[in-house]
């Protein structure tokens, strides 16, 4: 009788712990969860109308590869190679930006709607629905404390598309530029890691030159010195 009743126990003991353990552990991942949205979207523009003297230009494809550009870095991101500048050592500048995945026009996730031309310019919205690659993509970055970087970068507006393109680049370059000075005392050799936009950019025009602002999200991955001067 008595062996029966701490059988008995027992087992109601472990329902009880196994009950509590899996509302902890259920109640732990809800609380470090991290959302991931149904879709990407963005505001873009290109020029309307082509620069005298330059190639044709078609300002839908060129509003399409601008918006494929955004939303590959704000779904997938890029991995980057980055050498600052360095007079003493008669270094120039470098910096290498690498689409860890691009989104194709032809994805049916895509979008590209409520295209207006407005004067100089034309616009559009443009949207991705995440679906299993892409939801991977977010929980990847949701699951390590990536560091906050923010750059302007500017492009010339007679290079039209790439020169947009371009404005973005020097945004984000310039975002790892600022970063990197904040932990290194001194000038690296090479910086690789790997970034992404962590919100919509920003663009905008001034005297003949497109202006990006971009917030990424920065992981470094690794910092080579310069072991003799």
């Amino acid at each position: 009788m008595t062996s029966r009743l701490y059988s008995n126990a027992f087992r109601i003991s472990f329902f009880i712990f196994f009950i509590l353990n899996l509302w902890q552990n259920s109640f732990f991942a809800a609380q470090h969860a991290t959302p991931v949205p149904r879709f990407s979207s963005a505001t873009v523009w290109v020029y309307s109308e082509e620069v005298p003297g330059n190639e044709k230009y078609s300002p839908y494809e060129a509003l399409e590869n601008t918006a494929l550009f955004i939303l590959s870095g704000m779904v997938f991101g890029w991995r980057f190679e980055y050498t600052p500048p360095d007079k003493a050592r008669n270094v120039s500048e470098y910096f290498l930006l690498e689409p860890v995945a691009e989104i194709s026009p032809d994805n049916p996730s895509f979008s590209l709607s409520e295209i207006q031309d407005k004067g100089p310019r034309l616009y559009g919205r443009a949207e991705f629905i995440h679906d299993e690659a892409t939801v991977q993509s977010f929980l990847y970055w949701g699951s390590i404390v990536f560091k906050t970087s923010g750059g302007r970068g500017y492009g010339d507006r007679k290079d039209e598309t790439a020169g947009i393109i371009q404005a973005y680049t020097n945004a984000i370059k310039q975002a790892v530029r600022e970063y990197a000075r904040a932990i290194e005392k001194n000038k690296p050799k090479i910086i690789t890691g790997e970034i992404k936009l962590k919100d919509e950019p920003r663009l905008f025009a001034d005297q003949g030159q497109v202006i990006a602002d971009v917030n990424i999200l920065l992981n470094i991955k690794e910092i080579i010195p310069y072991s003799v001067f």
